[in-house]
């Protein structure tokens, strides 16, 4: 795919943003010049196209290390297109079509994660191949489930470990279709209810076949033939529990059939996180494992913001891919300042609503919101942070009511991207970011 057909400054028809020739909306500028490339808008002074690869600062083209340092403690891993890509320590997780993903602290308790095979994992009914089919990693690291000629369940469950009631949990695997494409995903009996513990999904349709009352369930294509299949809820009680997979003619709970002994599916990267959605993959052997947190910045901001004149005001464009609604906590797109006392950010709230606002000596000046978003999907913000005009518009719903307030700006010491002084984090992928005057 080119990289005007996936443009995210420009709709797919290839239009502009706004007509050629006339000044964008947030800015009473000079119109387009010819010479000003199609991925950034108008009037942009730093352009940030994660999901092409392709960076702008000062209407010069540089590499991505010009426009965005990161820090992260260990390795990173994204599954795209069916290929799992792995990130060193400090290095950004940015992946061509997909964008840059920016998450906070990930724990996987589920041990052996890509070893079912081992005695952590208890099987019942149920033949394991051990690296029977590539993974999205490339290498043998897909275990196969086979059921056997037992007229049972065929169940395959970690080891117990400990639960806390009240806090949610999601368990989840990276699965892709054999002789059979349906599979199911259970908490135990301990720590969660009998009857709603399960659910089960089929891989040849893409769909969740079935849930129990209380049970989230979702399935996501990572390309490939592989997919993403995970459960969620709360613990209703603490106490140590099991987890684990089970083979499936289309049922929750699970159901007895009998089986061929060589007829299954595949399954690798499984995860348990206290959590209420799918994470990215963290690999596990006999301990447990933790993804370090991951802290966004644009090097040298205080210098640039002064440069480009954005102490006096900007405005911008932030796309996201929306995977999810209603977080329990806030999911941060930009953050610009000194710290947390003192800054302008703009963040997705708990509530689904898109919030912009500005914090002086720990006192909310600006604070204006949209609706909130009801759907899914590519989503895109336009802010405008000026002087009696303090606007934001979201794909899919009305505009927030604009502040006409007259404020300061804090110093613009830092920029983050994807994260905040608060060590929030967007928890997902940021795809294009630009700032204009």
């Amino acid at each position: 795919m080119s990289h005007i057909a996936r443009s995210i400054a420009f709709p797919a028809s290839g239009a502009a943003a706004w007509p050629v020739g006339a000044p964008p909306p947030w800015r009473g500028g000079k119109p387009l010049s010819g010479a000003v490339p199609p991925w950034w808008q108008p009037g942009a002074v730093l352009a940030l196209d994660f999901a092409n690869e392709r960076y702008m600062r000062l209407g010069a083209a540089v590499p991505l290390a010009s426009v965005l340092a990161t820090a992260r403690a260990g390795e990173a891993r994204c599954i795209h297109d069916g290929v799992e890509h792995v990130f060193a320590a400090h290095e950004p997780v940015v992946v061509a079509g997909h964008g840059a993903e920016i998450w906070g602290a990930l724990t996987n308790t589920a041990l052996h994660s890509r070893a079912l095979d081992d005695p952590y994992w208890t099987a019942a009914n149920l033949a394991i191949a051990p690296n029977a089919a590539p993974g999205p990693d490339g290498v043998l690291s897909m275990e196969k489930l086979a059921a056997d000629g037992s007229a049972a369940l065929h169940t395959l469950d970690a080891a117990p470990q400990a639960f806390a009631a009240g806090t949610a949990y999601v368990f989840q695997a990276v699965v892709a279709a054999a002789e059979r494409s349906r599979i199911g995903l259970r908490f135990g009996g301990a720590a969660f209810p009998a009857a709603g513990r399960h659910a089960w999904f089929d891989l040849a349709s893409g769909t969740v076949g079935g849930a129990e009352p209380g049970v989230a369930a979702g399935i996501s294509p990572l390309g490939g033939g592989f997919f993403l299949v995970w459960i969620s809820r709360a613990a209703t009680a603490s106490a140590a529990d099991g987890f684990g997979f089970y083979l499936t003619e289309g049922s929750a709970p699970a159901d007895a059939f009998a089986g061929d002994g060589v007829s299954g599916l595949h399954v690798t990267a499984a995860l348990l996180a206290a959590a209420a959605m799918p994470l990215p993959p963290v690999p596990t052997g006999a301990a447990s494992s933790t993804r370090p947190a991951c802290d966004c910045t644009i090097p040298d901001f205080a210098a640039f913001a002064s440069a480009a004149g954005l102490d006096a005001g900007f405005a911008g464009r932030c796309v996201i891919d929306l995977t999810r609604l209603s977080d329990s906590t806030g999911r941060f797109l930009w953050s610009f300042g000194v710290d947390a006392d003192n800054r302008i950010f703009c963040f997705i709230a708990n509530n689904n609503k898109i919030y912009l606002r500005l914090r002086v000596g720990g006192v909310n000046l600006v604070n204006i919101s949209t609706d909130a978003l009801s759907e899914i999907g590519e989503t895109h913000i336009d802010f405008q942070v000026k002087q009696g005009a303090y606007t934001l518009a979201v794909t899919g719903v009305p505009d927030a009511v604009p502040d006409d307030g007259t404020h300061a700006l804090p110093a613009l010491t830092s920029a983050y991207v994807g994260s905040d002084f608060a060590t929030s984090h967007l928890n997902g992928a940021l795809k294009y970011l630009s700032l204009g005057i």
